[in-house]
């Protein structure tokens, strides 16, 4: 089908920040010692089958838990269970000691001629291989890996829009490969889920890949493909914005994609589960892009599910410097203890950051050769430095201007200058969801770019969580309402 572009409302694009991942791909091979969460993407733990003692294959099941939403876990070394902690740093684990080899079984049945095999043995092959659990919420298999069924979905996306800050490169996920194995990812979608539509969505720089994507797709006869394109702006790569934007459905507060019969998945996630079914490789590793001016070096690592951060950062991280490691996005990660974090399914990018506890002195008086600025305020703006950033905020608070800056970014087109207000004055009522407070995503864009250094996403989720605790149940009373604003629009 044709290429359709999409225009969305709010966003804020991220240029010529230093401390980009560079396009290498290392292979870091088995850890001496893995940690591996029992509670996979964020889901209720489930239950190990292994015991201490135990001799573990690389790719064997050690839990599952076939009465719950879920996905089962998988040892990602061969050796042997040392520990099974039932309160680790981030929930229950198994410990498992490697034997130095770096082998892997191949799954049972698996066939590069996987169009042969009924949409039961692609399932069966996703979900023992863990790639049904390589995105959050899960992808829908008759095995009870997500909340709805295959026969429910009615949308398939592939997500590439290149939006945060510090982007993994396409380059490296697909190094080795060409588009066809994409085309099969999705092919292989289609036929689990035959009543969805499947869509490709990417930046205006990924379009020679979509396009290529869907006739790698025609040639295979996979022709019920969509071809769209958004701008690379913060957070258009969020399902909160592509699924208005992409497919006209709103989006309520509350709620995931999943909810709404749409599978989003990136573009590691899909290569994983093609593997899964057409080489019988379990989703044991994942690739993790080092990013931000705290790493010495930023290459891509290769690392199994379950390695200790503190392994792989103790040989990249710049220690003449005070740091915070944050996990995926800038905006929304969360900052990683990395003595007792390790790698998960959903991890992609590992973010070091200098700890600035103290702004330089008089930064009005400086002219910004590094720093970014919605206002175009900054030399940055006009002259194209490399921008750099920290965890400092820059200044101190101040009163709101009313300048509307964040109301102009907000994806969902509320006005957090508007509400921070009432929140702040302790005005809990019908005002805040009148104004749609809940219609918030707490992409924290409105807190970067407010030149006040208001903490606005603090002051929108305090509002939020103080209607809730007067009892007022957001699901159905509030919606996105992102037609009225031009959200959804395209252009032949």
């Amino acid at each position: 089908m044709a290429r359709k572009r999409k225009r969305v409302i709010g966003g804020y694009r991220f240029a010529r920040f230093a401390g980009q991942p560079q396009p290498e791909l290392v292979e870091a091979g088995a850890a001496q010692v893995v940690t591996i969460g029992l509670a996979p993407a964020g889901t209720a733990p489930v239950r190990p089958l292994v015991e201490q003692g135990e001799f573990v294959s690389a790719g064997q099941i050690i839990a599952r838990d076939d009465e719950t939403v879920g996905n089962p876990v998988l040892a990602s070394v061969n050796g042997t269970v040392e520990d099974i902690l039932k309160r680790g740093g981030s929930g229950p684990a198994v410990v498992i000691r490697s034997d130095g080899t770096d082998s892997c079984r191949p799954l049972a049945g698996y066939s590069a001629e996987w169009n042969n095999l009924s949409s039961d043995v692609l399932e069966k092959l996703m979900y023992l291989s863990g790639a049904s659990g390589c995105v959050a919420g899960g992808i829908p298999t008759r095995f009870n890996s997500a909340a709805i069924g295959p026969e429910e979905v009615e949308h398939i996306l592939l997500q590439i829009v290149p939006a945060e800050v510090f982007n993994p490169s396409i380059s490296v996920l697909l190094e080795g490969r060409d588009v066809g194995q994409v085309a099969e990812g999705l092919a292989i979608l289609a036929k689990i889920m035959p009543r969805a539509a499947l869509h490709l969505v990417g930046g205006r720089k990924q379009k020679l890949l979509l396009s290529q994507t869907r006739q790698a797709c025609l040639q295979i006869g996979l022709d019920r493909v969509h071809h769209h394109t958004l701008e690379a702006k913060y957070p258009n790569h969020r399902e909160e914005v592509l699924v208005p934007a992409v497919l006209g459905k709103e989006f309520p507060h509350g709620y995931s994609a999943i909810n709404l019969g749409v599978v989003i998945l990136d573009l590691q996630a899909l290569l994983q589960l093609r593997d899964a079914v057409a080489a019988g490789k379990p989703a044991i590793d994942r690739i993790v892009a080092l990013a931000g001016s705290g790493f010495t070096k930023r290459p891509h690592l290769r690392l199994r599910i379950g390695t200790p951060l503190e392994q792989v950062l103790d040989q990249y991280l710049d220690r003449s410097r005070e740091l915070r490691i944050v996990g995926n996005s800038l905006l929304t990660g969360d900052t990683l203890e990395h003595t007792a974090q390790t790698v998960d399914a959903l991890m992609s990018a590992l973010i070091a950051v200098p700890e600035e506890k103290q702004g330089p002195p008089l930064p009005f008086s400086r002219p910004g050769f590094r720093s970014d600025s919605y206002s175009r305020t900054f030399i940055a703006n006009f002259v194209p430095f490399t921008k750099t950033v920290d965890t400092n905020i820059h200044g101190e608070h101040r009163p709101c201007i009313a300048c509307t800056f964040c109301d102009n970014v907000c994806p969902v087109g509320i006005l957090p200058h508007l509400l921070h207000r009432y929140v702040q004055r302790g005005v809990i009522d019908e005002t805040l969801v009148r104004y749609r407070i809940f219609d918030c995503i707490d992409c924290n864009l409105c807190t970067y770019l407010c030149t006040s250094k208001i903490p606005l996403a603090q002051l929108m989720r305090k509002g939020k969580d103080s209607l809730k605790a007067e009892g007022l149940d957001p699901r159905g009373r509030t919606v996105h309402r992102l037609q009225l604003k031009g959200f959804g629009e395209e252009e032949a």
